[in-house]
Order: structure tokens, then sequence, then C-alpha cells
């Protein structure tokens, strides 16, 4: 039998969404996740980018809360099946959200983005595995294709520790404007310059 959470809000409150035994993936806490929407307000018809999506817990929240538009990235196939299950739960309550599910590396970012041409995300949320994040953030930081396609985005990146100085660095296209504890996980959130 698997584990499951929780949706918080919103058209699918309290629908519960697989994740698989053990840890392979690590989703935002309840706590973090209602701290963070609840301060994102009103969401509908806003699109979201779920990068390194693990099993959809933060795009399908977006989606029950009414946004319009979802986007997961996620590599490893196991985990893209349980976002797909998942999806078709939510769905079941907003049947007017898109959504759309790359199983891809998030890092290999012309393989996905070439796909998503008339998307324009409000915001990015971006939870990659806490041992390789640093590396992840200086690649997608530092992409000018990622830079242009979310020149309107707000980037939410989950820091694995709770300083995160590690991740301030000097970016040509975006611009570190706050850190934000969500619960006890923390985010650093960028906009672009």
């Amino acid at each position: 039998m698997n584990n499951s959470l929780n949706i918080i809000a919103g058209y699918a409150k309290g629908v519960k969404l697989d994740i698989p035994n053990g840890d392979a993936v690590r989703p935002t806490s309840v706590r973090a996740r209602k701290a963070m929407f609840d301060s994102l307000g009103d969401l509908r018809d806003v699109q979201i980018l779920d990068l390194f999506s693990g099993v959809g817990s933060l795009g399908l929240e977006a989606a029950s809360r009414g946004a319009s538009h979802i986007v997961f990235v996620e590599k490893e196939p196991k985990h893209c099946s349980f976002i797909k299950k998942n999806i078709k739960k939510v769905s079941a309550y907003n049947s007017d959200c898109k959504y759309q599910t790359y199983c891809s590396d998030a890092l290999n970012i012309k393989r996905w983005l070439n796909n998503l041409y008339n998307f324009k995300p409000k915001y990015i949320f971006c939870d990659p595995p806490y041992p390789i994040s640093k590396k992840c953030f200086e690649i997608i930081a530092e992409d000018e294709d990622f830079a242009q396609f979310a020149k309107n985005s707000s980037l939410y990146w989950e820091l694995p520790d709770r300083k995160g100085e590690s991740f301030i660095c000097v970016s040509k296209y975006w611009k570190p404007t706050q850190m934000r504890s969500f619960g006890k996980t923390n985010y650093i959130i960028l906009n672009r310059i």
C-alpha cells in the first residue's frame, strides 16, 4: 500500500495523492505547502511550472486552488506515473485546468522547453534533490533560454538548509528578492532582472 498526502485547499481539498513507499521522493510538507500557497493568494487563471515535480504535490495544490495550466517536469519514470495518477484524481474536481507532464530531466532545458510555446508561468516551483540542489540552481539560473521563457515569472526554489547563502549568487538573469520560511521549509524567491 502506498503512502499518501492530501490536497489542502480548493476544489480538490482532502483528495489523497499517492506517493511511493520509502524515501524516493520528499514531498513538501503540508504545513509548508499551506503557508506558501496562502502567501500566493488567488491562483485563478495562473499558469504554473513545477520542476523536479516528484509526485506533483505542488502543481496539483495549485490546480486545486484554480490554476489554469500546470506543467510538470520529472525525470524519474516511476514518479511520472504517480503524477499522472494524481492528475486523474485532482482533475475530477477541476476539469478546466490543463495538465502536461514531461518525463524528462529538468536540467535538459531545451528538451522540455521546446514544447511550451504559449505557456507563460507566473510561478515556477523548483524542488530538486537536496544533495544536487546548488548544482541544479546554477544550471537553471544561468540558462539563457530558460531566462527568456521565464521573463515574467517568480522562481520559488526550495532550499536544503536554513541559511541558503550558497544559493545567493550573482546571476545576469535572476535577482533574489526574499528568503521565506514556510513551516520548516525554506525558499529563496527570485524574479527576473
